[in-house]
């Protein structure tokens, strides 16, 4: 799809935005929508690198281009018709909160783009095949039975064998006191091994899917594709929604990488039937821990809690800049430290307290709030502690760490599907990283969720030196 259709999709969009803001009735005035969509619009105009890629979807600068205008346009337009649906909040923010802080995610947006821009220019000249994640060596079945095997030792360490797994299936709430109220130093170490099992799976099913390369199969293909999401699904079953959906989302990505017949309508079959299972859970999991599911919730109220909750709502940033006073004091990277340490064991108990998270669930709920039961969004952080220029700053340098990634995946993309899968899930972690995840969470998902990619470089380092005498 050519960049000219592209732009026009784009503008339909937004010209039908812009038509419903204006002419149907309002439950917030949140007018700074309208000069950030034509701010953006222009932006894209000018600039092809920050354009969206509809031929694409699931790039790393895609999937955080996509992410940051769901948080600065269509989420605030949703608040804007329908109105807050946000119930944790001691007060709903103002209008003028909302629209200064969709004024700042906009700068953010115009920082990150200077980056991409940056990065495109610096590196123009140079092939994506120099860069560090080139990709040589491919991992083969036997490696990938060695993950399933370390996988199966996390499961069972972390839920003390597999009745206790079979448990957490079936009374998942019951089954969360026990195991994580009273963690173990086994239950530690199955939380670091268990990722491997479902990365096992996936990388079967990518080392499969490159065979299948030119077979004209795509029946067989969606079919078996399916059964290993439904088996992926299973084995890394998680109230942490994330946990198991993002893994079937890359999934999507790569399978739209490798059977260029799968058509867009397909694809957004997909991402719908995965965004109301994200809905369902989210039910499940607050009848599972708190015994409060709205069970007679309508799909459209269940879509923008969630769209509102978890894509970071302009009341979030509005309300906690209501709180600290527009940003009179400054904390110069201590609470971006702490939150870094937050989710380390041991190590990081000394820092909570003084973390952007409790900072903010402090604001929210009050002392002796729970540590962490609020997100508050990375450009809220960045705000507390370095102001304006810090995210100006930091944006830029997500920017060009984006930038950098996406080249990677344009290289490895007709290569390797495992290769393909590390870099979507990469990139969507540091696309949530810029709209409505925060340093708490980046940090525990490199320290926790991770080590499946680190052992694979590991080893591809190792293999390609020797390659080379």
């Amino acid at each position: 799809m050519n960049r000219k259709i592209n732009i026009f999709l784009i503008f339909t969009c937004f010209l039908i935005i812009i038509i419903i803001y204006i002419f149907f009735p309002k439950k917030y005035y949140l007018d700074a929508i309208i000069v950030s969509l034509l701010i953006i619009y222009i932006m894209m105009l000018l600039f092809p690198e920050i354009c969206l890629n509809l031929h694409d979807l699931f790039s790393p600068k895609n999937l955080t281009l996509s992410l940051m205008l769901m948080k600065i346009i269509f989420v605030p337009f949703t608040v804007a018709l329908f109105g807050n649906y946000i119930e944790v909040l001691p007060k709903e923010p103002s209008s003028n909160s909302m629209n200064l802080a969709i004024v700042f995610e906009t700068l953010a947006f115009l920082s990150f783009s200077v980056g991409i821009m940056m990065f495109s220019h610096v590196y123009k000249e140079k092939k994506a095949k120099n860069q560090v994640l080139k990709e040589k060596w491919k991992p083969n079945y036997k490696t990938i039975l060695w993950f399933y095997f370390i996988g199966l030792i996390g499961l069972m360490l972390r839920f003390d064998g597999i009745t206790g797994y079979i448990l957490y299936l079936k009374e998942p709430g019951l089954a969360n006191k026990i195991f994580f109220d009273h963690p173990t130093v086994g239950h530690f170490l199955g939380q670091l091994l268990r990722p491997f099992l479902t990365y096992g799976i996936v990388f079967g099913w990518c080392i499969w899917l490159d065979k299948q390369k030119g077979k004209n199969n795509l029946f067989l293909v969606i079919r078996k594709t399916l059964f290993f999401m439904i088996f992926v699904f299973i084995v890394s079953f998680d109230l942490n929604r994330a946990t198991m959906l993002v893994p079937i989302l890359a999934m999507i990505g790569v399978l739209t990488i490798k059977e260029n017949k799968i058509s867009l309508p397909i694809i957004f079959l997909f991402v719908i039937i995965l965004l109301l299972a994200t809905i369902y859970l989210g039910e499940f999991r607050n009848a599972a821990l708190f015994g409060k599911a709205k069970l007679s919730i309508s799909v459209g109220d269940a879509f923008l809690s969630l769209i509102q909750n978890y894509f970071g709502g302009p009341q979030f940033f509005g309300y906690f800049l209501e709180s600290i006073e527009f940003g009179n004091k400054t904390f110069l990277g201590k609470t971006i430290i702490a939150s870094i340490m937050h989710p380390i064991p041991i190590l990081g108990k000394t820092f909570r307290e003084y973390s952007g998270p409790s900072i903010y669930n402090v604001l929210i709920y009050g002392t002796g709030a729970p540590a962490a039961d609020q997100i508050i969004p990375t450009i809220a952080e960045i705000y507390l502690n370095f102001n304006i220029i810090g995210i100006i700053l930091i944006y830029l340098i997500l920017g060009i760490l984006i930038s950098y990634i996406e080249k990677v995946y344009l290289y490895n993309k007709k290569i390797s599907s495992i290769y393909v899968y590390i870099l979507i899930v990469l990139g969507y972690w540091l696309a949530q990283m810029a709209t409505n995840a925060n340093f708490a969470i980046a940090s525990q998902i490199a320290f926790y969720g991770l080590w499946p990619i680190y052992l694979l470089f590991i080893l591809r380092n190792k293999k390609n030196h020797r390659a080379n005498y």
